[in-house]
């Protein structure tokens, strides 16, 4: 399951562990859902998230939404700030309401 992130250059034990860590039902939807979370995916890696794998196993919620979506989400802080609270301390995100 998920084997499509190794195209995303997510390592075999990255997969493993999102599916280890991740309820079932989150797992399905990251499944069912493979083309949004491609394009959201690439979209965060374009904007410079370099941490893919911390931000799918600790806020998979901002995987599975489309890549109009989630632009609109972050465009409550800016790109910089948003770049910069994923990939440091991504619980940080809530204080900002995304």
């Amino acid at each position: 399951m998920l084997n499509y992130l190794l195209d995303l250059q997510f390592s075999p034990e990255q997969i493993h562990d999102i599916n280890e860590k991740l309820e079932d039902n989150i797992l399905v939807s990251l499944e069912i859902s493979k083309n949004i979370v491609v394009d959201t995916l690439n979209y965060y890696k374009e904007i410079g998230i370099k941490d893919l794998y911390n931000l799918i196993i600790n806020r998979p919620d901002l995987v599975l939404i489309k890549r109009e979506d989630i632009e609109k989400t972050i465009s409550k802080v800016t790109n910089k700030l948003f770049v910069n609270l994923v990939n440091n301390d991504i619980e940080d995100l809530i204080l900002f309401g995304i």
